[in-house]
This record gives structure tokens, sequence and C-alpha cells, in this order.
């Protein structure tokens, strides 16, 4: 994997643009309007364990009706 980040020039100057190498991008704002960089990070732990378990779930065969995890961080 692949990936660009891009400084968005704006008002508040805080403003990025990450670009993966297959063209799926993704917005955030360090200014608080949108997700910050630290959020995504926590969010992607969360989401990036979540999807082991589930796969893990799956070639067991269990039957799953719901998976989530919940983060707590200070920076």
């Amino acid at each position: 994997m692949k990936a660009k980040v891009r400084w968005q020039p704006s008002e508040h100057g805080l403003g990025f643009e990450g670009e993966m190498d297959n063209g799926r991008r993704l917005s955030l704002d360090g200014n608080g309007e949108g997700l910050s960089p630290m959020e995504a990070v926590l969010i992607s732990v969360g989401a990036c364990s979540s999807v082991d378990v589930v796969e893990i779930m799956r070639k067991s065969r269990q039957k799953m009706h719901a998976c989530f995890c919940e983060l707590d961080a200070e920076r």
C-alpha cells in the first residue's frame, strides 16, 4: 500500500486529504470541523481489530449478529 497526504489550504489551515494508490480518498480536519487525524487513527485501530474478529468468527462458521469495539484514548 502507498498513500499521499496533501494539505488543503484554507482559512484555518488544518485540512488534509489522504489518497491511497488505488484512488480512494479521505478528508481530515485538525481544526475540529471534521474527523481529526487522531480520531481517524483511533477509529482505524478499532476497525482493524474488529475485521480480525469477524473473519475468525466467519471461518469458524459461527453466527454473528453484531460486532462493536469501544475504544478510549488520551492524547
